[in-house]
């Protein structure tokens, strides 16, 4: 298995290929300034799931042009965000291009979105899934309705969070499912870009990471 964690400034854009050549492509985020898009490397390729873990430019920058010009076979995004939800969040701040196309695509409900599911099951051997809040119950911010998405193989399990925050990390270890998964994380990405508030020291009492990126 390979894991490429893109260089997108700030943002996000990571791609895990399985020994089967199956390809995970977590968020869409570019670099204009480095020249960097995701839709160019990657252009014309075979990317069988898009996480869309969070909701935020930053994380979808690419994601029109990632629609156009590479075959993408699923896409997952936090299955309680519906379109209304979407704008609702949006309706202060604006959105951005990314956004506005990932709104479109919940809207329209177009074949190849998938809501809530990962059709990623021991692609030679890596295994994925995913785990969110739930918008209006839990929270009603992109952050920390960020999908928290497990990559498994053998004892290796990379953890990606997104821009969840503390408060989102504090939700999620009630899931008992959550609480048992973060025992066995051996890679964790660090979440919010690194930032304090993305850091839950209740969560370091069920993980231990051999490295946090």
């Amino acid at each position: 298995m390979r894991i490429d964690i893109h260089d997108v400034g700030h943002g996000h854009c990571a791609v895990v290929t399985a020994p089967d050549g199956t390809r995970l492509m977590i968020d869409c985020g570019s670099d204009p300034v480095r020249g960097w898009w995701p839709s160019i490397h990657y252009w014309r390729q075979h990317i069988d799931v898009l996480v869309l873990q969070n909701l935020d430019e930053d994380h979808v920058t690419d994601l029109t042009d990632m629609w156009r010009h590479v075959s993408i076979g699923a896409i997952v995004t936090n299955p309680t965000i519906t379109a209304q939800a979407l704008s609702t969040m949006k309706r202060d701040r604006g959105m951005g291009t990314g956004v506005r196309f990932a709104h479109t695509l919940i809207e329209a409900s177009q074949p190849g979105l998938v809501h809530g599911q990962l059709p990623l099951s021991d692609a030679g051997g890596v295994n994925a899934s995913v785990m969110w809040n739930r918008y209006g119950v839990d929270f009603a911010d992109t952050n920390n309705l960020s999908i928290a998405t497990f990559v498994e193989y053998g004892p290796f399990v990379a953890l990606f969070t997104g821009d969840l925050e503390k408060k989102g990390w504090q939700a999620l270890l009630t899931n008992p499912s959550f609480a048992s998964k973060l025992r066995r994380v051996t890679v964790r990405v660090a979440s919010h870009h690194g930032r304090e508030n993305g850091c839950c020291v209740e969560a370091f009492g069920f993980m231990r990471p051999d490295i946090v990126i």
